[in-house]
């Protein structure tokens, strides 16, 4: 218990930092594929206009200038985002491994072992829904604060998958592009508050659990 009780404030950090970086990660990849759409819309027009680049090709150019800079930062910006990721990801495995361990004590049915706390959310396939069954099952049936738990997962996955597509179709339609990113808000925000009700849900209900068996002690 003292495990999970620990890294608690971590995941509930975890699960509002995970959407909010991918709004980041959006607008950033959209400003990457504009970038580069404008230098292939150079080479076109090289093309229609016979008009060949400095070295005698119509191959894509060297960026250069403002271009250039805003390409390497959002670049270098990518990268940090996807070590912030990186991190989220760690810190949910740990909680959700030790939140399906601690349940497993307090006898509550699982569909799988807690080992797949940790392996559900790398194998791939599998790891579209085994987490999502992991941390369900870290809540006994008909528990209330099990209803969260799937619109959480739900928004989780679509925002990995869907941030990418966005942020193609933004940076393809710049500056008009930029509404897709304001759409995006409300959903990251929506999974932001339903997985802090995850993350306390599991906790109250598996304090309260052990407070009854423990006599009122903290174990």
């Amino acid at each position: 218990m003292q495990r999970e009780r620990r890294l608690v404030p971590w995941a509930r950090a975890a699960v509002w930092v995970s959407p909010m970086v991918q709004v980041l990660a959006l607008v950033v990849f959209a400003l990457m594929v504009h970038v580069m759409v404008q230098d292939f819309g150079h080479v076109v027009l090289r093309v229609l206009h016979h008009r060949p680049g400095p070295h005698g090709t119509y191959g894509l150019p060297d960026l250069s200038g403002s271009a250039s800079r805003m390409f390497f930062y959002a670049g270098l910006a990518s990268d940090l985002l996807g070590l912030v990721m990186l991190a989220v990801l760690v810190v949910l495995i740990m909680w959700s491994h030790a939140a399906a361990e601690h349940a497993r004590n307090l006898g509550y049915p699982a569909r799988l072992s807690p080992v797949w706390a940790v392996a559900g959310w790398l194998v791939p396939v599998v790891s579209i829904w085994f987490p999502y069954w992991v941390i369900r099952d870290c809540l006994p049936p008909g528990e209330g604060a099990r209803h969260p738990v799937l619109g959480w997962w739900i928004l989780y996955v679509l925002g990995g998958v869907g941030a990418g597509m966005v942020g193609a179709i933004a940076g393809l339609m710049w500056p008009l592009g930029m509404v897709l990113v304001m759409v995006a808000l409300p959903p990251a925000v929506i999974e932001g508050v339903l997985g802090a009700r995850v993350v306390a849900g599991v906790a109250e209900c598996h304090e309260v659990a052990t407070a009854a068996i423990t006599g009122g002690g903290r174990p």
